[in-house]
């Protein structure tokens, strides 16, 4: 089944993919691929998603993460094709940053947001999304047009879990 949504719900989801799901029926559903470990002590399995240039990771049968290479939307913005100070100007401060190694490369966390991006000179290359648990600082942060959305995906979460 093809990714048609690519939209980023801070904490919750990317596109159809809600972080904590099972993940067995979506890989079915999407026919996703497994990928090779990125190490051979890896507790995380890591699949392809078909048509995107962004892969899905789950532990314990769960979805845990979602890199994306190619597109991240959120708010009418392309988070992929921001410089470092148009994501502050979208997203606000960051919360913790780290030079990686002796090169322009830069890891930027927005932990309360579940989010990681991935700079290099400046600019964002990718970023990995995640599970947030405040909840509340992504209402503040989210349009009221989006509230209904990430309250029915908690609603359905929280009847998923029990």
């Amino acid at each position: 089944m093809p990714v048609d949504s690519w939209e980023w719900i801070p904490g919750k989801s990317v596109g159809p993919f809600q972080f904590g799901a099972k993940a067995r029926a979506v890989i079915a559903r999407f026919a996703l691929r497994k990928l090779e470990p990125a190490c051979p002590d890896a507790d995380w399995d890591t699949y392809e998603i078909p048509g995107r240039e962004s892969c899905l990771s789950t532990e314990d049968d769960r979805i845990s993460s979602i890199n994306c290479w190619d597109h991240l939307y959120y708010k009418d913005s392309d988070i992929l094709t921001l410089s470092r100070d148009e994501a502050r100007a979208l997203l606000g401060p960051e919360e913790e940053s780290e030079p990686l190694g002796e090169t322009s490369l830069m890891a930027v966390y927005y932990h309360s947001l579940g989010l990681t991006l991935w700079i290099e000179d400046g600019w964002i290359k990718s970023a990995t999304c995640e599970e947030s648990s405040d909840t509340d600082l992504i209402f503040r942060i989210l349009p009221p047009n989006l509230w209904v959305k990430a309250m029915h995906s908690e609603k359905k979460r929280a009847f998923r879990n029990n």
